[in-house]
């Protein structure tokens, strides 16, 4: 997101501003506005590059339920596409086994405080 940002800003630093405000006023202008086409020029292709070797992973998504911020509210439907992945890979699930683990994990998370680093005791929720 912050590359995309730079891109629609055409974000330089100060510090290279200040030295082509100086190339400039010495005559490089021509200079200066190539440096800055080739500088968007560089994010985008930044953002080209990312989205053409991210774009395999795309078929993870369905794991995504596995954020511990996702699994304290979630229902044991919604991760129905991650199991026809798996076993679209071959990975033989047992449903009835993984709803109780789901529940497991559902207990578990909701023990944890905000941050997912503690475990709140029963009795001081």
């Amino acid at each position: 997101m912050l590359l995309k940002n730079r891109l629609e800003e055409e974000f330089l630093p100060l510090k290279v501003k200040q030295g082509l405000e100086t190339l400039v006023e010495n005559g490089s202008e021509q200079k200066c506005l190539h440096f800055k086409e080739e500088t968007v020029a560089f994010y985008q292709t930044c953002l080209d590059y990312l989205k053409k070797w991210s774009s395999p992973l795309q078929e993870l998504k369905c794991f995504k339920w596995m954020r511990m911020e996702y699994v304290k509210t979630m229902k044991f439907d919604e991760i129905q596409s991650c199991i026809q992945y798996l076993q679209s890979k071959q990975v033989q699930i047992n449903d009835s086994k993984l709803f109780n683990q789901f529940c497991n994990l559902k207990t578990y998370a909701s023990e944890l405080d905000e941050d997912c680093k503690v475990i709140i005791p029963k009795d001081k929720k």
